[in-house]
């Protein structure tokens, strides 16, 4: 695509309305764009009971209060992305937030190992399977 049909494209989108914007939300104009995509694709598939939960870092070089510094990355600052490895839905992270998954057995990698989150999980009668480090 050439960069003036990039600009024209960019000139005439438009996600969200101005009037209905969240103050606590940081990415205010892409969240009823990324709902309304993650709903749709949720109506149509037909999921398993096992997921697998990880981050994906998308570099970025402008200024957002929602990047984040990552030492050690080959680009320190970056979006991060908490994804379901099976690609249904994903979420922009913008900070904490309550959100509730059930009747699934969950994966995940060393980020987030510990024997507390295994004892919550068999409390709320969920199936945790990591990976864990050495130390």
């Amino acid at each position: 695509m050439s960069r003036n049909r990039f600009d024209e494209i960019n000139r005439y989108i438009h996600l969200s309305g101005n009037d209905k914007l969240a103050k606590s939300d940081k990415f205010p104009k892409l969240r009823p764009f990324s709902n309304e995509l993650n709903k749709q694709v949720m109506q149509f598939g037909v999921f398993p009971h096992n997921i697998s939960i990880d981050e994906e870092m998308v570099p970025y070089f402008g200024h957002h209060s929602a990047k984040r510094f990552i030492r050690g990355k080959p680009v320190w600052f970056e979006f991060k992305l908490w994804c379901i490895a099976s690609a249904y839905m994903s979420d922009t992270y913008g900070g904490a937030s309550q959100t509730t998954i059930e009747n699934v057995t969950i994966f995940f990698d060393n980020f987030f190992t510990s024997h507390y989150l295994h004892t919550l999980l068999s409390e709320m009668k969920f199936f945790g399977a990591d990976t864990m480090r050495e130390n």
